[in-house]
């Protein structure tokens, strides 16, 4: 299904005006409608958890981990990726691209994951690292995030502290068959106490599994 450019650019909005609407009522009003909106016009599928499957030497035969005591196996089929993320979050796909959240997609107030998948038109995670970057400085100067080298599944990677957006988020990105997968945490904000601190759980995890699979054809 095709969504109408008002829906898209709607949902945009909840992505990054909502959280400046002032009156609580009114702001869950409008997430409920952007919700209903959401839902309608991308394909969700909700996964359920996989926290014990066959396997040897604590690895499944597509070379993605098996889940310890306290962590859920996630595995996204249509990119071709995997990763473990602890017990008490759960995981959907928006339109192929994979969510770990708290209780709901729209919870903004917990620690969160989503893994964006785009081309990468020949370019490095250092370059499109670079370019992000220069396009947050290009309208906010006085941000001072840096590109910090990385490891991810054992390729060269590309790490975004402190990257605004609706809020705060740390941003690590890896090239694969000429696809740069991008893993955003949220928030990354210290003063920001628990929530902060499940969000480097969720990091450490979540980064140190990462598998790249055969993605569905």
């Amino acid at each position: 299904m095709t969504c109408p450019r008002s829906i898209v650019k709607a949902t945009g909005f909840w992505e990054r005006e909502v959280s400046y609407v002032r009156s609580a009522t009114l702001r869950g009003f409008v997430l409920l409608i952007l919700a209903l909106a959401h839902t309608a016009c991308f394909q969700v599928t909700y996964l359920p958890e996989t926290t014990a499957v066959s396997g040897a030497d604590g690895v499944r035969a597509d070379g993605c981990p098996l889940p310890a005591e306290g962590q859920t196996l996630l595995v996204n089929e249509t990119h071709g990726f995997c990763l473990l993320y602890p017990v008490g979050y759960a995981a959907a796909e928006i339109d192929g691209e994979s969510w770990v959240y708290v209780g709901a997609i729209l919870n903004a107030q917990d620690s969160r994951l989503h893994v964006q998948v785009a081309e990468a038109g020949g370019r490095t995670a250092d370059e499109v690292a670079q370019e992000r970057l220069t396009e947050i400085k290009a309208s906010l100067p006085d941000l001072e995030p840096a590109v910090q080298s990385a490891t991810l599944a054992g390729r060269p990677a590309a790490l975004l502290d402190g990257m605004p957006a609706q809020e705060f988020t740390r941003q690590i990105m890896v090239v694969h068959g000429d696809r740069v997968f991008t893993l955003v945490f949220m928030p990354d904000a210290p003063a920001l106490g628990d929530p902060y601190q499940r969000m480097l759980a969720l990091y450490e995890l979540a980064v140190a599994t990462f598998r790249f699979t055969q993605p569905a054809s």
